[in-house]
């Protein structure tokens, strides 16, 4: 486990001026990648997605911390090797990857992180998350009751309770899980609602 001492710092700033998401450009050899931080949801998150690929291609990288901000640094190998080519790691001992100093590496990036004016809109936050459901539909409309007679399913998805998590956080998550409500989502930024008054 590696505890990230510079992102629990961020935290704390984050927390004392009531941001719950940032996201950052992090550049490291000649990759460009961008980062998102989640702390309304627990386990925080910690994100990375590049800058610039190609439509079909993909790659995401997504940490998950505890409340003393510790996570398994290891990276599947698919995105290892991923990471390793984007990194122009060639696999000797020299100039190899790995994935605790990676991750140390993008701690001590955090202390020079620049504290957000503002909050993040919902398609800043999609852009940053693939693996999100129905990315074209960035803004929350409403809710919608789950309800097999109605030709609807009998609970709350994952993705979608994922989904709202991500983008309206963990009391929004909640809520639907507990009311068994699925959030609905449009690409209409009109539409868009507050999640209390959906």
């Amino acid at each position: 486990m590696f505890k990230m001492h510079s992102l629990k710092r961020l935290h704390e700033h984050l927390d004392q001026m009531k941001i719950s998401k940032l996201s950052f450009d992090y550049k490291i050899r000649e990759a460009l990648f961008r980062a998102m931080y989640i702390s309304d949801i627990y386990p925080f998150e910690l994100s990375l997605v590049p800058v610039g690929l190609r439509p079909k291609e993909t790659f995401f990288l997504l940490w998950k911390f505890d409340e003393n901000f510790y996570t398994d640094p290891s990276i599947n190998n698919d995105e290892y090797y991923k990471l390793a080519r984007m990194l122009r790691y060639d696999g000797s001992s020299e100039n190899k990857l790995i994935p605790f100093v990676f991750l140390r590496e993008l701690d001590d990036f955090c202390k020079s992180c620049r504290l957000p004016s503002r909050k993040l809109t919902p398609e800043e936050i999609v852009a940053a998350r693939p693996d999100i459901e129905e990315r074209d539909k960035p803004y929350f409309c409403g809710w919608m009751q789950n309800n097999e007679r109605l030709g609807r399913p009998r609970n709350v998805t994952s993705e979608n309770l994922k989904k709202t998590a991500t983008i309206l956080g963990n009391k929004a998550k909640i809520f639907s899980k507990r009311e068994n409500i699925s959030s609905v989502w449009s690409h209409d930024p009109l539409r868009a609602k507050d999640w209390k008054s959906g």
